[in-house]
């Protein structure tokens, strides 16, 4: 193993003691405490003595994979004494834990001179919990309420709440539990071989994130709000830059490395960034619907793997791992290097190969930005952090402007175009496979989109002599199996219930699939036919979109439904983020703070979401998700239901925090819509949410209100529900009459004055009583009927025409 993946790996356990310690596990052998620091003849920072502890209880896992060179490499040694170094390696580690921390070498030295029982008294780190990084977010002045994880290893439903009085044997107890379950899943390393340090770095990093997200990483002085993990994970990636830039300019010394609060830039942070991901995904050309449910998701997913394998390629070409990749979410990923003077040429190169692979693949359709910027020791520590990512991001966007392709885009077009007979039916743009109807590309992605939602794992070979099912830039290729097998790099993709021993891969890419029962359902019997092929269905493939809008239909009786076969196309992202980065932590922020952010916000698309779809809205297609964005396509009224889901879960899952929030547009339409047309429908609805006043809002039927609105009429729309079932009078006729008042109303109310056009529409009082009477004659509900219309009316007015609207469309016949 080199020297920088023992770096690498030292790095990512160096803090590995305080989740042992906070446990009260006593049993330590003696010689571990030799670790520990003393200042005024006492022991401090007893953690590194079980991080040492930990290397003797997992020797057989850790040496099965690493080769110890000498004592100076020993991956014990440098993880160990990084609050005492003593050698250039051991500095790597200290400086890099400093760094990722944001502590100031005057503040660190204040303590590291604690000891123990000093340190318990500032502040006990057994009964400390993690203050949710959201509750530390700011932008305006509103209360922020700080809010608590209990520790519990990452799952969907996880969600901050106020912090218990928990005495120290409680508290070690939940430790003790947690750490448990930890040790099961890490002794299931032993089963797999891995062939290379970045599937054994993965698959340890994938267990760190599952039990160490919850555990405060510090509580000196403060209420910690950063994970051990992504403690871990950034100085991870400041480490192995760090040995990078001293190994190369031949400045591996403790004396250098120990000046790590200078304004010296030895870091870069690279972005990249898949440029025209909308376009890509849904072709305005063509036959455009067909074969929609397997391409569409498809395409989404090739967005995820070029992503990573670009990412992967930056890491190539600086001799760099895993470690050094801090975020990939949402088409983006953001790596933290040594800042060579050969960097910029690098990243160029590497754009060039992505983008020539690219213009061949869509023609220009789509391409790939990289930006970068420096970073210096003191940008760590004084609070720079989030106006570098900023700097960034600026970067990224001239990046995107000043984009010229490395090579002309139709030189052969026409040639091809005529050699193959035509443009794909797909997409209507690109060449056709010969022998075929569609691109090499189309077929790829029918073919993919087939077998996504039956395997689990994706494999990955960077080796042109080995290479795998599909073909992507720099001879990179990867397949995807139902089960893992050798490959450069390996991933599971779905099924995380268990630990598999690889490293995992969130990717929101839910399906819905024909099971038996659809096959017969009377529910599909007399649809139209859409399908392009006109094949029968088969249980396991996935639905059609027509198949989808037919699941919006309310069954009344046995093999009757009624309803209008709608879909509902629902965009959403996050507000203000680009500000939230910029400006939410204030003037103190570390490296970990936006890496934990990140990683946080992505875990609600890629963790929550697909599971509350899995359990409760199996028809919604997970066109994409992650980062800060989702599309789904669905039933239109699943799309509503999860809409309001997503709205209620994000405000608890962002620790009540009212500075964040989402905005969205839900576009309903028939299924044969061309599925470009929906995109874009959703995306100007998702603009018109994004222009109201606070945004926090949603668009649905070309009318924008706040979330707590739209749950309100929501409300409003359960209330006339449960009048329908009880009066038969309660007719769609009557129900259309009351969109004609709520157009009255609204009209005279908008009016500055009203005039002898308007005297109509002034009646609306009169004509919603005399309707409402005669419809409900002899009825005991028919006051209150009147009196609930006419207050939700003279309160929402045209906004009313929501809950009124997807009424009709559940009822009509």
């Amino acid at each position: 193993m080199s020297i920088k993946n023992i770096i690498s790996l030292a790095a990512l356990f160096h803090d590995i003691g305080k989740f042992y310690q906070r446990c009260g596990i006593k049993e330590i052998n003696d010689y571990n405490y030799e670790y520990c620091p003393k200042y005024n003849n006492h022991l401090s920072h007893l953690h590194v003595a079980f991080t040492a502890q930990f290397f003797d209880d997992f020797e057989n896992i850790i040496q099965q994979n690493i080769r110890v060179l000498d004592d100076d490499l020993n991956v014990l040694n440098i993880a160990a004494r990084h609050h005492d170094p003593s050698n250039e390696y051991e500095w790597i580690i200290a400086a890099a834990d400093r760094l990722a921390s944001g502590l100031e070498r005057n503040e660190f030295d204040k303590y590291n001179s604690l000891t123990e029982d000093e340190v318990k008294q500032q502040y006990n780190y057994k009964k400390s919990r993690l203050l949710s990084i959201f509750s530390k977010v700011k932008l305006t002045n509103k209360n922020i309420p700080e809010l608590f994880y209990s520790l519990e290893k990452l799952n969907p439903g996880i969600i901050p709440h106020n912090l218990e009085n928990k005495s120290i044997k409680e508290a070690e107890k939940e430790y003790q539990l947690l750490f448990q379950e930890f040790i099961d899943d890490f002794n299931k390393l032993t089963k797999v071989k891995y062939n290379n340090f970045n599937n054994f770095y993965n698959a340890i990093s994938t267990i760190l994130e599952k039990y160490l997200w919850c555990i405060p990483s510090s509580s000196y002085h403060i209420q910690a709000n950063v994970s051990l993990f992504d403690h871990l994970k950034t100085t991870a990636a400041i480490a192995t830059a760090l040995y990078s830039f001293h190994k190369t300019y031949d400045r591996l010394n403790s004396k250098d490395i120990s000046e790590y609060d200078s304004d010296e830039e030895k870091f870069i942070l690279i972005q990249g960034d898949f440029s025209g991901i909308q376009d890509f995904i849904f072709s305005k050309f063509g036959e455009s619907n067909k074969f929609a449910a397997k391409i569409l998701r498809a395409k989404s997913f090739f967005v995820s793997i070029c992503t990573e394998m670009a990412a992967n390629l930056i890491l190539q070409k600086f001799n760099l791992n895993y470690a050094s990749i801090i975020m990939n979410a949402g088409g983006k990923f953001t790596i933290l290097a040594p800042n060579l003077q050969g960097s910029p040429a690098l990243i160029t190169d590497v754009k060039k190969d992505i983008n020539d692979f690219f213009i061949d693949l869509t023609f220009g359709e789509t391409k790939f930005n990289m930006a970068f910027t420096k970073l210096s020791g003191n940008d760590f520590l004084k609070g720079n952090i989030s106006y570098k990512f900023q700097e960034l991001a600026n970067n990224l966007a001239i990046d995107k402007l000043s984009y010229i392709p490395p090579k002309m885009i139709f030189a052969d077009y026409i040639e091809k175009v005529n050699k193959t007979g035509g443009v794909c039916r797909v997409d209507g743009r690109t060449p056709r496979k010969e022998g075929s109807e569609y691109s090499e590309a189309s077929e790829m992605f029918k073919k993919m989109g087939t077998f996504l939602p039956k395997v689990e794992y994706l494999l990955v070979s960077t080796n042109p002599e080995k290479r795998l099912e599909y073909s992507l830039f720099s001879n990179i290729s990867f397949s995807l199996r139902e089960k893992p097998a050798s490959a450069d790099l390996v991933f599971k993709i779905n099924k995380f219930e268990n630990f598999s021993g690889y490293g995992e891969r969130m990717i929101a890419y839910y399906v819905p699939i024909m099971e038996e029962v659809d096959l017969h359902s009377e529910k599909y019997l007399n649809m139209p036919e859409y399908r392009f092929d006109k094949t029968p269905m088969e249980v396991g493939e996935p639905k059609t979109f027509t198949h989808i809008a037919y699941d919006s239909l309310r069954e009344v009786d046995i093999g009757k439904f009624e309803g209008k076969p709608f879909i509902g196309v629902l965009k959403a992202d996050i507000d203000n983020l680009g500000q939230i980065f910029a400006e939410g932590f204030g003037n103190k922020v570390s490296f970990a703070d936006i890496v934990s952010l990140s990683r946080m916000l992505d875990y609600f698309f890629v963790g929550w979401l697909p599971n509350i779809i899995r359990k409760k809205f199996p028809s919604v297609y997970t066109v994409f998700a992650g980062g800060d964005d989702l599309f789904l396509i669905g039933p239109y009224n699943h799309i509503v239901a999860l809409a309001k889901e997503i709205s209620v879960h994000l405000k608890d899952y962002v620790a009540k925090n009212p500075d964040i929030h989402i905005s969205a547009g839900i576009n309903i339409c028939k299924p044969q819509i061309p599925v470009y047309q929906m995109a874009e429908k959703a995306e100007a609805l998702l603009e018109k949410s994004k222009e109201n006043i606070g945004k926090n809002s949603v668009t649905i039927f070309d009318i924008t209100v706040k979330w707590d609105e739209f749950l309100q009429l929501l409300k409003f729309k359960e209330q006339l529900e449960k009048y329908i079932e009880i009066e038969d009078r309660f007719s769609t006729a009557y129900i259309y009459k009351i969109l004609k008042f709520i157009e009255m109303a609204s009209k005279i109310k908008k009016a500055k004055k009203i005039t002898l056009s308007d005297v109509h529409n002034a009646l609306w009082i009169s004509l919603l009583s005399y309707h409402t009477y005669r419809t409900f004659d002899n009825s005991d509900n028919k006051e209150e009927i009147l009196k609930i219309f006419y207050e939700n009316i003279v309160k929402y007015y045209e906004k009313l025409v929501i809950p009124i609207s997807l009424l009709i469309y559940e009822r009509r016949k």
